[in-house]
């Protein structure tokens, strides 16, 4: 019985220790300041081809994941994903022949670290387009923000355009994104001088862009 009593108090002590050597990485207020959506908006974007996507932010996830999966003890780190539906430009048909017409959009997500970062993943999933990202530290994003020039777009004072990450020498479609830390998107540019704009940010029933 002794035996079995210390044996348990090792484990127990071993544990404990596995435990305490383990950091959890959280998004702080200030990281998360960089995340403007709420679930439920409705954002609508204009083209200047006349055309118009209406994105609805249904999901806004977080989860704190393992570093290292098949470690004992292992760090674990908040994640936020911020995703969503959009109108299709063209109804597409499933394989039983109904039509539906919205797909799935991405638009950023986050990952808390000692310096967390930033993703911003605008992906319309349905289409054919090559989209690009821009990816941060959020001590990266904060001081190009804070060194670049402002662009007056709407009567919106904090807007800032971001190039999209290039990488493998792909040729991306999506080229540029302009980013408020108040609205999120408001203009993002495809080559050949395509490019989309808000018009409309609708939160609880009202537009907050007037």
């Amino acid at each position: 019985m002794r035996r079995q009593i210390i044996t348990f108090g090792v484990f127990i002590l071993i544990i404990s220790f596995l435990l305490v050597g383990c950091t959890k990485y959280k998004l702080s207020i200030t990281d998360l300041e960089w995340q403007p959506y709420l679930k439920g908006d409705i954002l609508v974007f204009q083209s200047n081809m006349s055309e118009i996507d209406t994105v609805y932010i249904t999901e806004i996830n977080t989860y704190s994941n393992a570093e290292d999966h098949l470690a004992i003890s292992s760090d674990h780190h908040e994640t936020l994903f911020v995703s969503g539906l959009v109108t299709l430009a063209r109804p597409k048909k499933d394989h039983l022949g109904n039509y539906y017409y919205k797909g799935g959009i991405k638009l950023l997500s986050m990952y808390a670290d000692d310096d967390s970062h930033i993703e911003f993943e605008l992906n319309k999933i349905g289409d054919s387009l090559r989209y690009a990202s821009a990816k941060y530290t959020i001590n990266e994003i904060t001081k190009y923000y804070e060194e670049s020039s402002k662009i007056d777009f709407n009567n919106i004072e904090d807007v800032v355009s971001m190039e999209t990450s290039i990488t493998y020498k792909i040729d991306y479609d999506l080229k540029n994104i302009w980013w408020s830390k108040e609205y999120g998107y408001v203009r993002y540019e495809y080559k050949n001088n395509y490019y989309w704009e808000l018009k409309k940010f609708i939160r609880n029933g009202e537009d907050i862009l007037k």
